[in-house]
């Protein structure tokens, strides 16, 4: 059996059931996305989200963006 190096498990942080087991090189790997947020007290954090997941957290940035 060969040994094939570079998948990473992707797991999303706002659904952790939505998860993905793919090569760098694979198009799973292209369905995720790393968002950084800053929130009202400066503390910035990174976060890995989903396709399904980072469109819902587009909307609702720029629904904030156009209340701002």
């Amino acid at each position: 059996m060969a040994k094939i190096s570079g998948y990473t498990l992707y797991t999303c942080d706002r659904d952790r059931t939505h998860t993905a087991f793919a090569r760098d090189d694979e198009p799973e790997a292209d369905g995720w996305h790393e968002v950084r947020r800053t929130d009202r007290n400066g503390q910035s954090v990174t976060r890995i989200l989903c396709n399904k997941c980072f469109s819902d957290y587009r909307e609702l940035v720029e629904a904030q963006d156009k209340e701002f």
